[in-house]
């Protein structure tokens, strides 16, 4: 009987999937889902909403799904929908979806997704002078990173790690620090962090800079 299902199961999908072989991306945030052509552009304000999903899935409790951003797969997007509800620069890529069933296994044609109003992660002015974020060592990480920055004046610090679109995955240092260098550490082993892409981002009042983290457990 269960193998009798199993076949119905895959017939019904394999009707969906044959019809959606080529499946676009759609854009849910702003109105009426919209159908994005293969390599569209897409412009989201900074702190806007990103929400995609996927032309013609039908039940998407058959599927299994996985995001990918430039390539990438993005930690914990495995549903039908991706949102970013708090677009920043580091959201800013093209887009791909993955889904599958016993059956069949398909990919969406790309989109490429631009955050309007992001600047870039460092600004070389006389303001800016002094601040540092130093190369993640080591990296690709498997046990413990070591983040190194440098302030030139007291300041009120954001040390945090973000996966690659720019959702927080911990944060490591929240508090006023007097200038000067500084040490933090990010241990990796006994977490539950996926192995994959992340970023370190340091924040301070008018300065921000980034540093790619590779995982690997």
């Amino acid at each position: 009987m269960k193998s009798i299902i199993h076949v119905f199961v895959c017939v019904l999908l394999a009707t969906s999937l044959r019809a959606g072989e080529q499946s676009r991306l759609l854009r849910l945030s702003g109105g009426e889902p919209a159908v994005l052509e293969p390599s569209a552009r897409v412009l989201v304000a900074e702190g806007g909403e990103l929400r995609l999903g996927i032309e013609n899935i039908g039940q998407p409790k058959y599927y299994e799904f996985a995001w990918y951003k430039d390539g990438v797969l993005i930690p914990g997007a495995t549903s039908s929908e991706l949102v970013v509800k708090d677009a920043q620069e580091l959201a800013s890529g093209t887009y791909t979806a993955m889904y599958k069933t016993p059956c069949y296994t398909r990919q969406t044609s790309p989109v490429r997704v631009v955050v309007e109003g992001s600047g870039p992660s460092i600004t070389s002015t006389a303001a800016t002078a002094g601040y540092a974020l130093d190369e993640i060592h080591p990296n690709p990480v498997a046990e413990k990173a070591v983040i190194r920055f440098s302030l030139p004046a007291p300041c009120k610090v954001q040390l945090r790690i973000v996966d690659v679109v720019g959702n927080a995955v911990a944060t490591i240092v929240n508090a006023d620090l007097p200038a000067g260098t500084h040490t933090s550490e990010f241990v990796v082993s006994g977490s539950e962090i996926p192995s994959t892409l992340y970023y370190v981002v340091l924040s301070t009042p008018g300065f921000k800079s980034s540093r790619p983290m590779v995982v690997v457990k």
